[in-house]
């Protein structure tokens, strides 16, 4: 099985540079990558969370294994704002305050 840094859209969005940013083709690719990597992953997601389309492409982002400051980078917004989107879906999803640390490992499990 690939892994999904094997892929040529993870390659591609881990080397974009600061001032380029993903186009809507990326995102669908990145999207068809980590559903045939993590099967059914956006499933599970809109089961549990109804994200809104920035905080889909967080946790696509998450999913992959970027790191916040760049997913911050990919989706034009500051790093603490990256970390607010992961608490606010924690405590969207679950009715409870949580961490963006929380979300993560909630992302990691799907």
């Amino acid at each position: 099985m690939q892994t999904i840094e094997a892929t040529s859209i993870w390659q591609r969005l881990a080397t974009l540079p600061d001032n380029e940013h993903p186009t809507d083709e990326d995102w669908h690719e990145l999207s068809e990558a980590i559903n045939h990597t993590y099967d059914g992953f956006s499933t599970k997601l809109m089961r549990l969370s109804h994200p809104t389309l920035h905080e889909y492409h967080v946790c696509l982002l998450l999913k992959a294994g970027f790191e916040p400051v760049r997913i911050a980078s990919l989706t034009l917004r500051s790093k603490a704002a990256i970390s607010t989107v992961r608490s606010r879906l924690y405590e969207k999803t679950f009715g409870k305050k949580g961490s963006a640390k929380d979300w993560d490992e909630v992302i990691r499990t799907l």
